[in-house]
């Protein structure tokens, strides 16, 4: 919500549509569960940057396999009650091979909110693991960070999580970051192999975090989308 200057919010946010047909709701009329400090879009408070990314990992990974597109976002930090807390903002698409975040960059964005860190997905599993890093940072990815001595993240079609820091040691520059629930593709051979995901189809006939590209009859988390 855009509030006038006399504090009324008389001016409907255009941004909202993203969030409700509704333009004078704000934040999806959950205030509880959203804020919105700069009148900009929904977004979830987070104690940690990594914890920021995972959930932009569990939200969105189904969607990008499904449509096969890598999908790009930015994540900045916001005060709650006088603690700094991260968010990100409402994801957008790429193609299958990248996503650009120079538009972030040439914005006013990085003048309005405190950006840490940029984040994208990988989409489906590419099997020309030649031409495509499924599971792993690309060179253009690794070239950006540095370049933009940035941190970013990336959700893979194997569920993974990883972060790339070129702040940090070497051996901890490019990590996989501990999480659980990401969607998957159940076409990566990392997940045809996994002992604990074939008993689990076992047990269970399926798997709540297989997603499979173009079908959103996959698991629980194949209708996500971009919120």
């Amino acid at each position: 919500m855009v509030f006038g200057s006399d504090g009324n919010n008389g001016v409907p946010d255009v941004d909202a549509i993203m969030q409700s047909i509704n333009l004078f709701v704000y934040v999806m009329n959950n205030p509880i569960r959203w804020i919105d400090p700069l009148g900009l879009r929904a977004g979830e408070p987070f104690r940690t940057l990594d914890a920021a990314a995972a959930d932009f990992a569990r939200r969105h990974n189904a969607d990008s396999i499904i449509r096969n597109v890598e999908l790009g976002t930015f994540f900045y930090t916001i005060e709650v009650n006088g603690v700094t807390m991260y968010t990100y903002w409402e994801p957008w698409d790429g193609d299958r091979y990248e996503v650009g975040f120079s538009w972030v960059l040439n914005s006013d964005l990085m003048e309005t909110l405190n950006i840490v860190a940029f984040g994208h997905t990988h989409g489906a599993w590419e099997d020309d693991t030649s031409r495509f890093a499924n599971d792993n940072f690309g060179a253009p990815d690794i070239a950006f960070a540095q370049i933009n001595n940035t941190i970013l993240f990336v959700a893979t079609p194997s569920g993974h999580l990883r972060r790339f820091d070129p702040n940090a040691p070497w051996a901890r520059r490019n990590v996989r970051i501990q999480t659980f629930g990401i969607p998957h593709d159940p076409h990566s051979p990392v997940i045809r192999n996994c002992r604990s995901h074939r008993e689990l189809i076992r047990v269970r006939g399926s798997c709540p975090d297989c997603v499979i590209r173009g079908d959103i009859s996959g698991g629980s988390n194949a209708a996500i989308t971009a919120r």
